[in-house]
């Protein structure tokens, strides 16, 4: 299928319990595009992308003794 938009919206529609063009009448376009966000947030991908930001946050707050402790400490967590 290659309209991206459509095989969402089936899918989205299945799990909404409602026919698509059913869906799509009681819908707007914000109400969708949340639930596209809020499903892009559930994907493994983004979820290990956000966590590898969040400690490269997290590694410009310390000094570079606790930077060191903090990668050796994640290192012994692989």
């Amino acid at each position: 299928m290659r309209r991206p938009f459509r095989r969402y919206a089936i899918g989205l529609s299945l799990r909404m319990g409602m026919p698509v063009n059913q869906m799509i009448e009681v819908m707007d376009s914000a109400d969708i595009g949340e639930y596209i966000a809020f499903d892009m947030t559930q994907d493994s991908d983004f979820i290990d992308r956000y966590k590898q930001e969040k400690d490269r946050e997290f590694a410009k707050t310390l000094t570079p003794e606790q930077h060191e402790a903090w990668l050796l400490s994640r290192l012994g967590d692989a």
